[in-house]
């Protein structure tokens, strides 16, 4: 009797663990590219990827007039940079070195009611006004300026060359409390324009699609992929050549990142290599809002004036590993 007790106890004991097992698989990881990846995992909350520490380099403090920096774009060798919501409807170019405002650029067809961020293509730059803190913005849209437009030195006035107007066609309801619709970064690739989502409801981002042209009327924004950020995404950029997107994020009760993602199939981001860089706690680098791609390996990234810790608007830069 004392055998066939043992022997059915070894069974269980045998049976739970792979239990066990599977479950820990399924609470893993089902990318590939993670260094968690099971096979049994079907899910992707559980991901772990490789992780670096960099410190940035201040480059200068960003004086008043852009103390909400919010988005980067280079175009013809100048940064443009612009404050989000509840500011006027302007660009500014900054000089890096010391962080002076060199030209103020009103753009006087359009209203910002939160521009977050900037990207560019050979013709144009667009200017996001897709903030939506509260989540009850029914007037997405994405500002078109022809960078020929852009031309000149000293303030000047600009037109913009058309509005991309855009909806989530999963949000039905517009509410006040936490949602997953506000976005504060964007780039542009093969005439069209990627949205990265900045999640108030839990740590994800997703990945939206929509023309890099205006329509007859406002477009539904193609959901193409969702990633685990683990913080809120509010910049993004596109290296020249296509082949490497990074967005910044942070956690304000712990620290500022960078997603490094490279080596993806088609547009879809978040289906090749990730790298996740910490650059510091919140608290030493700010709110960071806003990188854009200085050359092949360096970029630019901009944080904005934070009261809690007395962090002045910062420009900085970093070398990519």
């Amino acid at each position: 009797m004392r055998q066939i007790m043992n022997i059915l106890f070894r069974q269980i004991l045998i049976f739970t663990l792979i239990s066990i097992g599977c479950s820990s698989g399924d609470r893993n990881c089902d990318d590939p590219n993670a260094t968690n990846y099971s096979s049994r995992a079907r899910t992707d909350e559980a991901c772990l990827y490789v992780e670096k520490s960099i410190t940035p380099k201040v480059l200068t403090d960003l004086p008043k007039q852009v103390k909400e920096t919010s988005g980067l774009e280079i175009v013809d060798g100048e940064i443009y940079t612009h404050n989000d919501r509840g500011h006027s409807n302007h660009l500014y170019t900054i000089n890096p070195e010391n962080g002076s405002v060199t030209a103020k650029i009103e753009l006087s067809n359009g209203s910002n009611e939160d521009w977050e961020d900037l990207a560019r293509s050979d013709t144009h730059l667009f200017v996001g006004d897709m903030g939506n803190n509260d989540g009850n913005r029914k007037d997405l849209k994405i500002y078109r300026v022809k960078k020929s437009d852009l031309e000149g030195s000293g303030d000047r006035t600009v037109q913009h060359d058309g509005v991309i107007r855009f909806r989530y066609p999963e949000q039905t309801i517009f509410f006040l409390d936490d949602h997953n619709y506000d976005c504060e970064a964007l780039i542009h690739h093969n005439n069209h324009l990627y949205l990265f989502t900045k999640h108030r409801a839990d740590s994800r981002t997703n990945l939206y699609k929509i023309p890099a042209e205006p329509g007859d009327a406002e477009y539904d924004a193609e959901l193409l992929a969702s990633f685990p950020a683990g913080g809120r995404i509010t910049g993004a950029d596109i290296r020249q050549d296509g082949r490497v997107v990074v967005l910044c994020g942070y956690n304000k009760s712990d620290d500022v990142f960078l997603w490094v993602l490279s080596k993806y199939k088609g547009d879809n981001f978040f289906s090749g290599e990730k790298l996740r860089i910490r650059l510091g706690s919140y608290a030493s680098i700010g709110q960071l809002e806003a990188l854009v791609f200085k050359s092949e390996n360096e970029l630019y990234l901009s944080s904005e004036k934070t009261k809690k810790h007395n962090l002045p608007a910062r420009l900085y830069s970093l070398t990519l590993p």
